[in-house]
């Protein structure tokens, strides 16, 4: 019963930490996005001048 126990907590684990990698990827992926536009709009100001 113990061992049952534990394999669970693991699994939860594995599954928070699954969840976490997914949120922060997708975090990032929207940084990187508004980061470019901003970059890209920084860009196209410049050419104007």
């Amino acid at each position: 019963m113990g061992n049952f126990t534990k394999i669970q907590n693991s699994q939860k684990i594995i599954f928070n930490l699954k969840s976490l990698a997914f949120f922060m990827r997708s975090y990032i992926l929207n940084f990187e996005i508004k980061l470019r536009i901003v970059l890209f709009s920084c860009n196209s100001k410049e050419d104007r001048f």
